[in-house]
């Protein structure tokens, strides 16, 4: 068994070295009232091409699903929203 941690290591740089312009709070404005937030924080979000974003991560539930919403710390906008699916051949984003 092993592990290649280089991608989480860079990530964790570039999340270090951006500093927000919006805070946690107003980004979770951004956020549906309708979504019962259990956790946040602040990561990079893969967008494909070397594009990553830091953004805000909101992870809640609403209906008995599991989201996760991601708000860019930059701009403050909604960047991607997922919702967890679990199925006989494990969980996934959709």
């Amino acid at each position: 068994i092993g592990l290649d941690a280089r991608i989480y290591l860079k990530n964790q740089d570039a999340v270090e070295a951006v500093q927000p312009r919006i805070d946690e709070e107003t980004a979770r404005k951004s956020v549906s009232d309708k979504l019962s937030l259990t956790r946040s924080n602040l990561t990079v979000l893969p967008k494909g091409h070397g594009k990553d974003v830091v953004a805000y991560e909101f992870v809640g539930e609403y209906d008995g699903r599991e989201y996760y919403v991601y708000v860019n710390a930059q701009t403050g906008e909604e960047e991607a929203i997922y919702v967890v699916e679990n199925s006989m051949q494990g969980t996934s984003l959709k």
